[in-house]
């Protein structure tokens, strides 16, 4: 901080003996005015996702495309609940039932158009798992202006309980990266009748090599 004034008060016993022999003044008080901005580096943590925790209700999840792959009978959804959140009141519901395949899924995807050049990138999101056969997966997707996939870099946990957990995945983007999509999707991992439910919710896409904690 800039320093506009200040004041040192050395008190009453400023003529005191014990002065002559240290440099300590007891009961000294020093007043600073500063100015109100801080000088510097400026440092800058920027979320490059559209509505990352879920919680514009009038147009719920419209920065969020939906699509699924589901097999023959099954059932597959994507809602915007309030009954649980990691933060705010609001999150992504992914559910999948009665699918019997691998690699079956229900997803919400969006485009992220506003990076160029070349940088660092760390993708994260928390999430809670339930049920059996499904496992939570993050994904970056690269495709090009014709639509063409160029690259993807995921990351999954079959990890599930009552409390949500962090996943991340970080990559280098380079000046030809073309459009970046953010996946995160619940996938069947054969081996049984798929059935379970996958909430999101505190997404966050930066640069930098790791996430945030909180959004």
């Amino acid at each position: 901080f800039n320093i506009l004034e200040g004041t040192l008060d050395l008190g009453q016993n400023l003529h005191s003996p014990y002065l002559s022999t240290g440099t300590l003044i007891r009961n000294a008080r020093l007043q600073l005015t500063a100015e109100p901005f801080a000088v510097g580096t400026v440092e800058r943590l920027e979320n490059f996702v559209a509505d990352p925790s879920f919680e514009i209700a009038g147009s719920a999840l419209a920065d969020w495309i939906q699509s699924t792959s589901l097999g023959p009978g099954a059932t597959g959804t994507t809602v915007r609940v309030t009954s649980t959140a990691k933060y705010g009141t609001a999150a992504l519901q992914l559910t999948l039932g009665t699918d019997t395949g691998t690699d079956n899924y229900v997803q919400r995807y969006q485009y992220v158009t506003s990076l160029s050049g070349s940088y660092n990138l760390v993708l994260s999101s928390w999430f809670r798992l339930t049920g059996a056969f499904v496992r939570y997966l993050v994904r970056f997707e690269v495709i090009n202006a014709s639509g063409t996939l160029l690259s993807a870099t995921e990351s999954t946990s079959t990890v599930t309980g009552t409390a949500f957990q962090q996943l991340t995945i970080t990559r280098t983007s380079t000046a030809t990266m073309g459009t970046l999509a953010i996946v995160f999707r619940l996938q069947t991992v054969g081996g049984g009748t798929a059935s379970g439910t996958a909430l999101v919710d505190g997404i966050f896409l930066g640069t930098g090599t790791a996430s945030t904690t909180a959004w």
